[in-house]
C-alpha cells in the first residue's frame, strides 16, 4: 500500500460528511444517556440527512464540472 493511499484514507476519515455520520451514530447510540425525546431524535435525523444530502449534491456538482 502506498503513501498516497493512506493520505487519501486519512482525508476521507476527516471529511465533514464522515464526521457528521460518526456524530449521528454516536448520538443515536447514546440517546438514552442524553435523555433525548423521540421528537429530538427525529429533528436531529432530519438535520443530519439534509446536511448530508446538500454536501453530496455539492460534491456531485463539483465532480461533474471537473469531468464533463
Amino acid at each position: 500500500m502506498s503513501k498516497e493511499f493512506f493520505l487519501d484514507l486519512l482525508q476521507r476519515f476527516t471529511s465533514r460528511k464522515f464526521l457528521v455520520v460518526v456524530a449521528a451514530i454516536l448520538i443515536l447510540f447514546f440517546r438514552d444517556y442524553l435523555a433525548l425525546s423521540p421528537d429530538d431524535i427525529n429533528t436531529l435525523k432530519q438535520i443530519l440527512l439534509m446536511y448530508l444530502a446538500a454536501e453530496g449534491t455539492a460534491d456531485a456538482v463539483t465532480r461533474y464540472k471537473n469531468n464533463p
